[in-house]
Order: structure tokens, then sequence, then C-alpha cells
């Protein structure tokens, strides 16, 4: 991964901020088992999921997003989300057993290395990916690895149940990435994901075997 799919990271952020990423170095049976993990998990009964549910006013584990008020209008969608790195901040409490291997499939739970789970080899990914956005901003890719080695990293899974009158409803309320950098993985061919730009809201069509890239707020600015 020598150079980013657009001219530079100014043009990328002129833009959408946002692009699909193919060619990566992520396997696709490692992508293919985690889409059916994460299919599997919110399959299970309630009461199975509500094993690993958010405590009040934390985000992390599995529930709603954003949840500031009991009168608030809930957004329609499920959320799953949990801490990877750095070690120290992982809670085991809010990480599926069920379906069998989702944890692993999502992040080895061990401090080793795994070509098998989707966090560690996403992370080989988004660092070459900020080794080429260095370089299109003349920086030392060092500079930007020693900044971020000791980053945060997450996975968050969400799913959109059906909706008799979806028109009245919102899967996930509109918000920017405070992060530095999202990679997103679209679990199946529905256009559930929309960018705005110009005041229109835009869909984000699915391509087969590509990642989202998403510049967050930290890199923009």
């Amino acid at each position: 991964m020598g150079s980013l799919p657009v001219p530079s990271v100014q043009a990328m952020v002129a833009a959408t901020g946002i692009v699909h990423l193919v060619n990566h170095n992520v396997p696709e049976d490692v992508v293919e088992g985690m889409k059916a993990s994460i299919k599997g998990f919110f399959e299970l009964p309630a009461e199975t999921k509500k094993q690993v549910a958010q405590e009040p006013g934390q985000l992390e584990g599995y529930g709603q997003l954003f949840v500031v008020s009991d009168d608030q209008k809930l957004d329609w969608a499920d959320s799953l989300y949990v801490k990877t790195q750095p070690l120290q901040d992982r809670n085991l409490r809010f990480w599926p057993d069920q379906p069998a291997g989702f944890s692993n499939r999502m992040c080895s739970i061990d401090s080793e290395w795994h070509s098998t789970d989707i966090a560690a080899t996403v992370k080989i990914t988004t660092d070459g990916l900020l080794a080429a956005m260095a370089n299109n901003l003349g920086v030392e890719a060092e500079v930007i690895a020693e900044r971020c080695g000791g980053g945060v990293q997450s996975v968050r899974v969400q799913y959109y149940p059906p909706c008799a009158q979806a028109d009245k409803v919102v899967g996930i309320s509109p918000y920017s990435d405070a992060d530095l950098v999202t990679i997103l993985l679209q679990a199946n061919e529905v256009d559930d994901l929309q960018i705005r730009r110009d005041g229109a809201w835009l869909p984000v069509r699915p391509l087969e075997g590509a990642f989202i890239v998403n510049l967050g707020d930290i890199l923009q600015v």
C-alpha cells in the first residue's frame, strides 16, 4: 500500500472524507468469519445478548448508542462495542462467548498477534494507510507511527432490525467520528450507510471485498 487511492489526504477531506479501500491485506476468510459471527450474535435470544449488556452511562457492551435521557427517542439499532487496544483498557466482561469463537475472531483475548482476528489484521492495514497518509502530507512515516503507536482501538458492530414504519425512525443519529481514522466493514449488500455533503445525504454503496475508510475529526483537523 504505497499511496492513497486519491491525490492527497487534503483532496480526500475536501471530497467526502470517505473512500473505499481495496487490495488490502485482510484475508477474505477473516472477513467472512467476522461477518458470520456478527450475524450469529445478533440472532441470539435477547437474554443471551444481555449477558454483555452496557452498564448505565457507559458505551461499552451490548445495547444502544448515545443514550443520554430516559425520555429520548432511541435509534433503531442494536450495538456491541468493545475496546481492543491498549490491552489494559480491555474489559472482557463485555466480550461475548457466543457464538463460539466470536470474541477471538473480533480480537484475540490473549496478548499475542493472530492473523485470524479482524482487529489485528485491520491494524496492519491501518498502519500502512497511515504511512501512506504521512507520505501524502510530506511527513515522515515514523512520526505518525510514533504518535499513534499506543493509540486506542475499538470494535463496534451494529444491527438494524426490520421496522414496519421505517420512515419514522433513524438507524443511527447523524454524527462524526471523533477518532483518527475509522475502518468500516459493510456486512451485506444493504445501503445502510449515508454521508452528508452539500446539505444532502448520499448513500455509500457496498463494494464487495472493500473496506470503507473514514477520516476522523482528529485527522481532518
